[in-house]
């Protein structure tokens, strides 16, 4: 199936466990294949007050489809990261979500 990013700007995104944490916000794309790398998305509800922008890798998408982005349930700071920005900006790879940080 095919997409274009406008479908993909503003979906749900939960976690394979069902927390609600955010929207679709943009797309980071590697031009060498020219594929989705990572999806960028605005926290809603409670997770807004701790991060800024969450930045989910391709390889953490479990499916998506034309409702919503399903991702893994878990989550640390991108590396490389300071403790400012880790504040700022997630990816998601290996500890659990939670809305106390």
């Amino acid at each position: 199936m095919l997409v274009n990013h406008e479908q993909l700007i503003g979906l749900a995104v939960k976690t394979k466990s069902g927390q609600h944490i955010g929207k679709t916000e943009g797309l980071i794309i590697e031009l060498d294949t020219q594929s989705v790398y990572q999806y960028q998305v605005k926290p809603t509800g409670i997770a807004h007050l701790f991060d800024k922008e969450l930045v989910i890798h391709r390889d953490q998408v479990i499916s998506i489809t034309a409702d919503e982005l399903v991702v893994e349930d878990l989550a640390s700071p991108a590396p490389g990261e300071s403790t400012r920005a880790k504040k700022t900006k997630t990816t998601l790879e290996a500890e659990p979500i939670t809305s106390s940080k």
